[in-house]
């Protein structure tokens, strides 16, 4: 247990490592999807020709085919199955 209060310094150092975690975050979207016809456009403006998706199946639904995306700058991102029946939920990561 601490027997002082933190030195200013020690503030300010916690404080900046906040900012700079907040200000990573603001470069991230999450989110949930559900598969229509084997794909689900999800619309984010941030999005840029660089962007980076981490996205894996929540949970199966229809017949599950092979997944991928593409992004398209300034849009979203598009997630396609390769069956055209695959209605599984999405979960997906966004990095701008």
């Amino acid at each position: 247990m601490r027997a002082s209060l933190p030195t200013v310094k020690e503030i300010s150092c916690c404080l900046n490592s906040a900012e700079a975690s907040i200000a990573t975050l603001e470069n991230f979207s999450l989110g949930e999807t559900i598969l229509v016809t084997g794909t689900k456009a999800v619309a984010d403006t941030k999005v840029t020709a660089t962007s980076k998706v981490i996205f894996n199946r929540r949970a199966v639904g229809g017949t599950v085919g092979h997944l991928s995306y593409a992004v398209s700058a300034g849009v979203g991102v598009t997630f396609t199955s390769s069956s055209a029946t695959d209605t599984s939920s999405l979960t997906y990561v966004i990095y701008y």
